[in-house]
């Protein structure tokens, strides 16, 4: 994201030139980057959470026959419990 900012603001100054630096200087232009800014994160963290909930809900299918014993034992990662020697 970073990165893509970055390169986005380099374009910018490059196109503008001389510019540039009144244009950033306007409160109004910082206050859209502001904004446009908060709204990238904030639906990358939506996107990130949808995909956490995902791989969530894969997780509880796939170990719903385990009893809690078992999954507090860490039968779920692959057959050993663990701290168990192999």
């Amino acid at each position: 994201m970073r990165g893509a900012f970055s390169h986005l603001f380099h374009v910018m100054q490059k196109r503008a030139g001389e510019h540039f630096d009144p244009i950033m200087g306007d409160n109004r232009v910082g206050e859209f980057f502001r904004k446009v800014s908060i709204n990238v994160c904030a639906k990358v963290a939506g996107w990130a959470q949808a995909g956490a909930d995902q791989l969530r809900r894969r997780g509880e299918r796939k170990y719903e026959g385990l009893s809690d014993t078992a999954m507090a034992a860490g039968w779920e990662s692959g057959g050993q419990g663990a701290g168990l020697a192999r």
